[in-house]
């Protein structure tokens, strides 16, 4: 199973997308060298990944940003 990840990002250049599960281990990371400014996907083969809460941490630049996603089956 996988699931698509659309981020948005206001500079062009280096994206960092790291995925944690809920108690801070890193599940999965994916860099990007030159991603290009606005919208933007990642796909997440999240095969063999148990159901629950994972958090994504988007780092662009300067910006950091962190979301919530619930992974069902």
């Amino acid at each position: 199973k996988s699931t698509t990840i659309e981020y948005e990002s206001s500079q062009s250049g280096k994206i960092e997308l790291k995925i944690y599960n809920q108690i801070g281990q890193l599940i999965e990371e994916f860099i990007q060298p030159e991603a290009q400014a606005g919208i933007n996907k990642i796909i997440w083969q999240a095969n063999g990944m148990p159901p629950g809460i994972y958090f994504i941490r988007l780092q662009t630049g300067n910006e950091s940003k962190t979301k919530k996603i619930i992974k069902i089956n």
